[in-house]
């Protein structure tokens, strides 16, 4: 089995960060359009709510990758000596 690529530190925190943003922005216009329309088309806000809630699980489930990816890249690095 080989072994897992190495994650870019930038690339996961910026993951996270547009997850989570998009979370939290698609909540409240969510909740403006609800409120907002009131009558037809009623299933449009509480599905931009939905996906919205679903970016900002993805954003939580991604975060413990990008903190080991941040605490890799900190780490000093150890020289292996072969013989």
């Amino acid at each position: 089995m080989t072994a897992p690529a190495p994650v870019s530190r930038f690339r996961a925190l910026a993951t996270v960060a547009f997850f989570m943003a998009c979370g939290l922005a698609g909540s409240f216009v969510g909740r403006l359009y609800v409120n907002a329309l009131g009558t037809t088309p009623a299933w449009v806000g509480p599905a931009i709510l939905i996906g919205s809630l679903a970016c900002f699980v993805a954003g939580l489930l991604l975060l413990p990758t990008a903190i080991q990816s941040f605490r890799a890249a900190k780490a000093p690095k150890t020289r292996e000596h072969s013989a």
